[in-house]
């Protein structure tokens, strides 16, 4: 069966930017731009091209106003307005993806996902399965048999994914009603009140019991007590909630299925792009590989357990960051090499492992390195004294 992947792209976006600037992770180029939304998002795109698809499609919100302002005029007011570092770097991401010649769409008065609900609906009848990413939950409401909508949690390698039958088991509902669910909850976020009082464990009740809102609404005279009155009075808060959240999925959507399909990314563009903003790791892994003679099968080390394995005595390290300035940068990740073979460790492994962070710091425990002071300075950052170093392949170098 052929795949689409649909993107959220205003909620990539944003946590692009946030997932790095709420640790204090604000890049700049020597230029002095903001990168480090750019840099997540290209992250994010690229690894999810990896897989295997025939059809692409960015969908992003075109301003502030859409049809759902005409039917509540303060819908989603209260959100704080966007950040200056963010705002300049918007530009920077759609030149990236008209780069790698992803297809990206707006149109105004709709949603990003309007335009995510009506070219799913067109693919799934052309014969697609559909993939949709995003961070936020009110595209729940377009799994179906043929679409699977992945909710992302960190970056695009940490992924809640709905099918139908992982939704009844995380809600005990049917996907159907998952329109009727939020109606009930409201969202805050969007300035959606819902019925007040009534939160996701109340709302799955009553679905359980009447299945549907409506069918709610009809009985509210058999549901007694304090919830009773609640529903008695926000029948039409529940209802509006519900016009104002439905996706749509059958609008004039000006972007055609087939302007959606694969195509080759402008690799001399994309090039010239990453040197411009100075990402020398995505530039490292654009360039083709150096041939060699020596053969490396490189492990990503992925439980806890494997990587407790693997911490030898006189074993070599490097530590890799997203750019030089490793005083700002987060780190990437940490490999290692020894007689057991080369391991790529993911960043995360040394907040969650505690032999990990005894092999770094057992002075006892012989390592050599590859730039003391950075990997000092990145794991001092984090709490965790670097000790037990014999050798810096950095400093013998000069």
């Amino acid at each position: 069966m052929k795949r689409m992947i649909l993107i959220d792209g205003n909620s990539l976006m944003y946590r692009a930017y946030y997932g790095m600037a709420a640790v204090g992770n604000l890049t700049t180029n020597s230029k002095g731009l903001f990168t480090n939304a750019i840099y997540a998002f290209a992250r994010m795109i690229n690894h999810l091209i990896q897989s295997d698809y025939d059809a692409i499609l960015v969908a992003f919100d075109a301003g502030k106003k859409t049809l759902r302002h005409e039917w509540m005029s303060d819908y989603k007011a209260g959100r704080p307005p966007m950040p200056d570092e963010f705002r300049m770097q918007i530009a920077y991401i759609k030149q990236f993806l008209d780069i790698m010649r992803i297809r990206q769409y707006e149109q105004p008065l709709y949603e990003a996902d309007d335009i995510i609900g009506t070219m799913a609906n067109r693919a799934q009848k052309a014969g697609f399965h559909v993939d949709i990413y995003s961070s936020d939950k009110d595209l729940l409401q377009l799994i179906g048999p043929e679409t699977t909508v992945h909710l992302t949690k960190k970056g695009m390698t940490d992924l809640e994914s709905y099918t139908p039958e992982v939704f009844k088991e995380r809600y005990q509902i049917d996907y159907t009603q998952f329109l009727d669910l939020k109606a009930m909850m409201g969202d805050k976020s969007d300035n959606l009140p819902g019925i007040p009082g009534i939160g996701e464990k109340k709302a799955v009740k009553y679905l359980q019991l009447y299945g549907s809102l409506d069918n709610i609404i009809a009985h509210k005279e058999e549901i007694k007590g304090a919830d009773g009155i609640k529903i008695k009075d926000n029948v039409e808060s529940a209802l509006l909630c519900r016009k104002m959240a439905t996706i749509l999925t059958d609008f004039d959507l000006k972007v055609g299925l087939e302007e959606t399909y694969k195509k080759e990314m402008d690799r001399d563009k994309l090039i010239s792009f990453y040197q411009e903003l100075e990402f020398k790791s995505l530039l490292k892994e654009l360039m083709p590989p150096v041939k060699s003679i020596v053969k490396t099968n490189i492990e990503v080390v992925d439980d806890l357990l494997r990587l407790k394995e693997i911490l030898l005595p006189y074993s070599a390290l490097v530590f890799e960051t997203f750019d030089e300035n490793y005083h700002r940068s987060p780190l990437l990740y940490v490999g290692l090499k020894n007689r057991l073979g080369t391991f790529i460790i993911r960043p995360e492994w040394i907040g969650q492992s505690i032999d990990l962070q005894l092999f770094l710091s057992d002075s006892q425990n012989h390592k050599s390195i590859y730039d003391y002071k950075k990997a000092y300075v990145l794991l001092k950052q984090m709490g965790i004294e670097l000790n037990g170093i014999d050798f810096d392949l950095l400093l013998a170098g000069y």
